[in-house]
């Protein structure tokens, strides 16, 4: 739904069809084959825009290398289908498969390798230490969740406990979930990391005391960190 004065809703509709006719204008001369290969693989061309515009999408290619990084099998095709049950354009789509927190947490430190940095936990087996968790793909299967494409935890938030959050009916984030878009953010920058001035409380999950897990990035120790 559009929101502003009819005035305001013309001028920037005027705007949007400006703007893709200087983009248009501005485009190289590409063949048909060209063309049409842009045509047919929308989210490569989402991807590739993106970059353009200083802004990180998350693609079912991006995904697919976060999975072959985990060890868990799986396509861009089927990765794609199970993002397109969340319609939401301007939103991270995160597809969750049948992976464990351990899994997650070899394949987090296997990226380490590659792109120095390093990952310390409060507790040595996470499957065990996080029993209590809002959405479990192992117990329900697969399923895709949202995220607001930023950087850094929601400023509105952040003054708020875990318990706080589930009074106003807010869906928490679990681990798991947490660490998967900590494995793509770094993959689609080629290393940045998420949280590097504050951190995620992942509300969705507990320690087996009750405790609510958060995880940030210490940019001077390289470390992901999860408390």
């Amino acid at each position: 739904m559009c929101h502003g004065t009819a005035s305001e809703v013309s001028e920037t509709t005027g705007l949007m069809f400006e703007f893709a006719g200087s983009v248009v204008r501005q485009l190289p001369r590409l063949s048909r084959g060209e063309m049409k290969r842009w045509c047919d693989n929308q989210a490569e061309l989402k991807a590739a825009l993106g970059k353009i515009f200083g802004r990180v999408v998350l693609t079912p290619a991006i995904w697919k290398q976060v999975y072959d990084a985990i060890g868990a099998s799986t396509s861009e095709q089927a990765l794609a289908e199970l993002m397109a049950t969340k319609n939401q354009p301007n939103r991270w789509i995160e597809p969750v498969l049948r992976v464990t927190l351990n899994q997650t947490l070899t394949g987090l430190r296997k990226l380490g390798e590659k792109y120095n940095f390093t990952v310390y936990t409060y507790a040595d087996d996470l499957d065990v230490a996080v029993p209590h968790n809002d959405r479990d793909p192992i117990k329900t299967g697969a399923y895709a969740i949202s995220f607001a494409p930023n950087v850094e935890a929601d400023e509105e938030f952040k003054n708020f406990s875990a318990e706080q959050l589930k009074e106003r009916g807010h869906q928490g984030t679990t681990l798991l979930e947490r660490l998967l878009v900590e494995m793509a953010y770094i993959i689609a920058t080629e290393g940045e990391h998420l949280d590097d001035k504050n951190f995620t409380l992942c509300a969705g999950s507990r320690y087996s005391d009750g405790v609510v897990p958060d995880v940030d990035w210490s940019c001077d120790g390289r470390k992901v960190r999860v408390f």
